[in-house]
């Protein structure tokens, strides 16, 4: 369960309200998160996240990974069936249910923010097989520039703890106190 064994659970308003290529689409769109290991990923993506809540830009970066995410399975999905409009219709019907049905909050959370939705919905609708290629070269240079990133913050974050820790840094309390 969870980690270990990924589950997929569909909620009985999506069997009802999505055709039959809409609901192959949000399925594949799931599975590719399982075959992509996403939810591993996340979990780490979210201790990093709480481990360094002080710092602003490590929410931006999380929210960029997660939005990354959603455009790397999105695309493998049109690979897998050929039919990104299905999966542009699901998540149109989805987000509106979504915004309609109260308490939305916590629905809208799984389905995304509007702009990012707008913009994979954009996306699929038209964005052509180069188009494409390009965009997931951009994406592989973004997350090599998130991983550089991360990486040199932890060890700037690492290097001040130490700094402190062993007292070596003379400035540092002023600096902080």
């Amino acid at each position: 369960y969870g980690i270990w064994h990924p589950t997929l659970v569909v909620s009985a308003w999506m069997e009802e309200h999505l055709d039959q290529e809409e609901l192959e689409a949000v399925l594949a769109h799931e599975l590719a998160h399982v075959k992509r290991v996403d939810y591993l990923i996340n979990w780490v993506a979210l201790m990093v996240r709480d481990s360094f809540f002080y710092l602003p830009p490590v929410r931006a970066m999380y929210e960029q990974l997660q939005q990354e995410r959603e455009l790397a399975c999105d695309d493998l999905v049109t690979q897998m069936t050929h039919r990104p409009l299905a999966l542009a219709s699901a998540l149109t019907k989805v987000w509106l249910h979504v915004t309609e049905t109260p308490p939305a909050t916590l629905a809208q959370t799984l389905v995304g923010t509007q702009k990012g939705l707008e913009y994979r919905i954009e996306r699929l609708l038209s964005a052509s097989p180069a188009v494409q290629q390009q965009q997931k070269s951009f994406l592989f240079l973004q997350r090599i520039g998130l991983a550089v990133s991360m990486f040199f913050l932890v060890g700037c974050v690492g290097f001040l703890w130490m700094m402190a820790l062993f007292q070596c840094w003379p400035i540092f309390p002023r600096l902080f106190w």
